[in-house]
């Protein structure tokens, strides 16, 4: 007769092979040692690429900082350390009929009442055939604020060819440079509008049937009077 045995089978431990252990325990003291016999030759690798392209490198470094630094410290001065010379030309061709309303509704809510502020410069034309200048002065107070959005909002219906790009070229052509305000140039326009050369530095925001790109007039100028000097310095 076979009897049994009724007891919970008891846990059992599985003993791991020494040599298992040792084998582990070797293995990474090999990897620890390759990786720090590895850093000193990155290292060495790293300095003489720098070396060897520190000129580049340098320029490179300066040029960003100086296009950027200016705006960096204005966000760090206060609200923006200095006020804004904001133009916007809005694009009234055929191009921008589906997107008006949306395009007015931004320019109300996000330009005006968010983005400008007591003390700022700011152009608003209009560009069609014969173009049509809404307001060109200094922001002062909120009052000041309605009534350019009831203008915004009066904005006539878009029909007929675009004339974006020769607005904006005389737009920045008649800027001027002014070391005591931060120049903002932008185009509200439909998803048709092209302004070839004009276009080629610029932050594009899509919206339904319209676009507001802002464009950095006279970028090439800062880029390539920062590349010289950078250059020139490293030599």
């Amino acid at each position: 007769m076979r009897c049994f045995n009724n007891e919970p089978t008891k846990n059992r431990t599985v003993a791991v092979p020494s040599s298992f252990r040792q084998r582990f325990f070797y293995a990474h003291i090999a990897l620890a040692a390759a990786c720090a016999a590895a850093l000193p030759i990155t290292a060495r690798i790293c300095y003489a690429l720098y070396m060897r392209f520190r000129a580049p490198v340098i320029a490179l470094c300066i040029m960003v900082y100086g296009l950027f630094a200016p705006g960096l410290e204005a966000q760090t001065a206060g609200s923006r350390g200095r006020p804004v010379h904001l133009s916007i030309v809005v694009d009234a061709s055929l191009s921008l009929s589906r997107g008006k309303a949306g395009a007015v509704n931004w320019l109300c809510g996000t330009v005006v009442d968010t983005l400008l502020e007591a003390g700022d410069r700011f152009y608003l034309v209009v560009s069609r055939e014969a173009d049509e200048v809404l307001f060109d002065g200094i922001i002062e107070d909120d009052t000041q604020k309605e009534a350019l959005k009831e203008k915004i909002r009066a904005l006539p219906e878009p029909a007929g060819l675009s004339y974006a790009e020769r607005t904006l070229r005389e737009t920045i052509a008649s800027q001027k440079a002014d070391n005591k305000s931060i120049p903002v140039l932008m185009l509200v326009c439909g998803p048709d509008v092209k302004a070839d050369g004009l276009l080629t530095y610029a932050r594009t925001e899509n919206f339904a049937h319209w676009r507001a790109i802002t464009i950095g007039a006279g970028i090439e100028d800062a880029v390539e009077a920062a590349l010289r000097n950078a250059l020139r310095s490293a030599l």
